[in-house]
């Protein structure tokens, strides 16, 4: 909830769309009371988020400085409690599953963002000729190191559900606008698949 909240604000204050204000307001009591629970981890996603305006205002060539930074958001909601074991872990997945959406984020989005000249942190890597090769690649590389933080968890309920999310399930969307852009029709059911 916190999450979702504070990015819909940041995103009202980057873009000034009401709607984004609307969904913030769907959340504002919530996040009240999950604020009140968990003043640290809020203001930490707070700081955080600020850290990430800041690095996208000032056009951050490097793509590893704004993933850093949401993947240490990932890791703070992901380090849900304190343990000395497994609290390591768990945040070392959030960050590296948190590094993993960002990029992602950005590579769906990078011909809209450079079409509209808006910020995005993969477009300096295409400018130097990356190729969509190159960025699955990175993709590729990102999610494998989530994975490998995954497996060493004590995982047992519904782990193959989560597999099969992160083995799977992370690509529709990457998938689909891949598809799209290659001129083939991507229906919901065969991005289940």
């Amino acid at each position: 909830l916190a999450l979702a909240y504070l990015n819909f604000l940041d995103d009202w204050k980057d873009d000034r769309k009401l709607l984004k204000l609307a969904e913030a307001g769907l959340f504002r009591e919530e996040y009240f009371y999950v604020s009140q629970k968990y003043p640290e981890k809020c203001a930490f996603i707070e700081e955080r988020l600020a850290e990430l305006s800041n690095i996208e205002k000032e056009n951050s060539p490097d793509p590893d400085v704004g993933a850093k930074c949401f993947g240490r958001i990932m890791g703070e909601v992901f380090y849900y409690k304190e343990d000395a074991f497994w609290g390591d872990k768990l945040r070392a997945f959030g960050e590296a599953l948190g590094q993993f959406v960002y990029v992602m984020d950005a590579v769906v989005d990078l011909e809209e963002d450079i079409s509209a000249e808006n910020y995005n942190p993969m477009a300096a890597l295409v400018s130097a000729g990356r190729t969509e090769d190159d960025l699955r690649y990175i993709l590729t590389m990102l999610i494998g190191e989530c994975a490998a933080h995954f497996e060493r968890l004590p995982l047992v309920q519904d782990v193959d559900i989560m597999r099969n999310i992160l083995y799977s399930g992370v690509w529709l969307r990457y998938n689909a606008k891949m598809a799209k852009k290659q001129g083939y029709q991507v229906h919901a059911e065969e991005q289940e698949d």
